[in-house]
């Protein structure tokens, strides 16, 4: 589930919201973690797709939390 994909960072403010049309959409607290998810996109796609068992996940897209 999109829960577990981020759950070490939960407290960090890191949440994996959707996925849709292979776009996997991730909130981030502030623009330096939004960085940090585009350093290691191909990572994470990878990752996510491994957890998911098929290759759902093409890209990636953060929002930066709101208040």
């Amino acid at each position: 589930s999109l829960d577990e994909l981020f759950k070490n960072r939960t407290q960090e403010g890191i949440r994996a919201r959707s996925v849709k049309d292979g776009v996997l959409k991730i909130e981030v607290p502030n623009s330096s973690w939004a960085q940090e998810i585009t350093i290691f996109r191909q990572k994470i796609i990878e990752n996510t797709n491994g957890r998911l068992g098929k290759k759902t996940v093409k890209s990636i897209k953060t929002t930066a939390k709101t208040a």
